[in-house]
């Protein structure tokens, strides 16, 4: 989600499980994340092992479907 949106929503925080290093904003810009950790609490990294198994079975499981 586009943090502009998060601010303007006042949206108090943010808890993912798992950082995407090509497409993950917080995590690749560490300034950007320092910033918004003042304004919107983030927790990162909750079962992180678990969510990047499902994630990986999903997505195995949608090229396996379209052939």
């Amino acid at each position: 989600m586009c943090y502009g949106l998060i601010r303007l929503s006042r949206i108090e925080g943010i808890i993912y499980a798992a950082s995407s290093p090509l497409f993950g904003a917080f995590t690749n810009n560490r300034a950007l994340f320092e910033a918004a950790q003042k304004e919107v609490i983030i927790q990162q990294g909750l079962k992180e092992d678990e969510s990047i198994a499902m994630l990986k079975m999903f997505f195995t499981h949608a090229r396996e479907q379209r052939g």
